[in-house]
């Protein structure tokens, strides 16, 4: 995502390579290798090795290689939310729990059809948590290789908030690939791009702010983290990022006044490496595959929003996959990551491993 260094760098032009012939995916969608069999089965439990903490509610856990589960933070009882019928060929990369607790939308890649591979392009699609109806679409993909990610609802209930990795061909064949945050209500079902050139949308408690990755495909790198009004103004950028090669997952934590983020444990920018112009060289359609934070081995930082040049390391992990959510009194965040289920307070005192986990997804925590 930012200018990238030499390790970095050559890793991504040959994904590039790779990709034309296997199209590849979304960033913070699923992998392109069949997922192993599914850690946790309904109706087990998780040793309730956290009861001194006194969390309340659940955590609905998505994750490519076992679909959608919810966790018991009071039992460590563990029930299924979605079981894919096949989970070689049905991916999961997300999930997000609506404000009413009824019902979650995913981001999903369904069966390819017969003959085809499975990239993990997703969509979106909606579950009911209890496992009650069948899944149905929320929104469909029109280009194979568009996808859908990282949902969200609003606080209301009433619109769920996306990142969507567009791709367009002109009539002379030229293929442009974009980002952009979209939000879609759920009761007309109309969209608005909320913000053009970014992805990683995350939303405040209340509803207000936005917080997001600006990203250009012009030179492959991200320009930068960003808070912005939801109902529109001057973005505030977080210079406090701009010394990581890669940032990704932001989350507001105690009521907004404070972003968590995650990023590579080394900080410090890298020299700027111009992209060879692969896709015109050989004539293949390349999708794209920046290097971020999900994908290298990463911690949580924190920035005061008062203070935006400043970030604070709150933890020493060095894991890959990192993705939170706060909790519904705001005092902690459950986070997932390549290595599995952590809570933590949001100065990052108190660091709790739940439960290992291996493959990424998210975690969203639910009343």
């Amino acid at each position: 995502m930012r200018p990238f260094h030499s390790r970095q760098y050559r890793a991504w032009v040959v994904g590039l390579v790779i990709a034309a012939c296997t199209p590849g995916i979304a960033p913070s969608s699923a992998p392109t290798t069949a997922p192993p069999t599914p850690v946790f089965v309904s109706g087990r439990s998780i040793p309730n090795t956290w009861a001194g903490l006194g969390l309340t509610g659940r955590l609905l856990v998505a994750q490519v290689n076992s679909g959608v589960w919810q966790l018991d933070l009071a039992t460590g009882e563990i029930s299924d939310a979605f079981v894919p019928g096949d989970p070689s060929q049905e991916w999961v990369q997300a999930a997000a729990a609506a404000p009413d607790g009824r019902q979650a939308v995913i981001a999903y890649a369904p069966p390819p059809r017969n003959g085809e591979v499975q990239f993990g392009y997703t969509e979106l699609w909606l579950i009911a948590l209890d496992g009650s109806l069948a899944p149905r679409p929320f929104i469909r993909r029109q280009d194979p290789r568009e996808s859908y990610f990282t949902p969200s609802w609003t606080p209301d209930g009433k619109a769920v908030l996306y990142a969507h990795l567009t791709r367009t061909e002109s009539a002379s064949g030229e293929v442009a690939y974009g980002y952009q945050i979209e939000r879609k209500a759920v009761d007309d079902g109309s969209t608005a791009v909320i913000v053009a050139d970014a992805y990683w949308p995350g939303l405040s408690p209340q509803g207000d702010r936005l917080a997001y990755v600006a990203f250009s495909f012009a030179d492959a790198t991200d320009s930068g983290l960003f808070v912005t009004a939801t109902a529109g103004g001057q973005p505030l950028r977080l210079p406090a990022a701009d010394t990581f090669p890669a940032v990704d997952a932001p989350l507001f934590v105690d009521a907004g006044s404070a972003l968590l983020f995650s990023a590579p444990t080394q900080v410090g920018r890298f020299p700027t490496r111009p992209l060879p112009d692969l896709g015109l060289n050989l004539g293949l359609d390349l999708d794209p595959r920046p290097v971020q934070a999900h994908t290298v081995p990463s911690d949580w930082w924190r920035v005061e929003l008062d203070r935006p040049e400043q970030a604070l390391q709150l933890t020493q992990i060095g894991q890959t996959g990192l993705f939170g959510s706060a909790s519904p009194d705001g005092q902690w965040i459950a986070f997932g990551s390549d290595a599995g289920i952590y809570v933590m307070r949001t100065d990052g005192t108190q660091l709790t491993q739940l439960a290992p986990l291996g493959g990424s997804g998210s975690v969203d925590w639910i009343p």
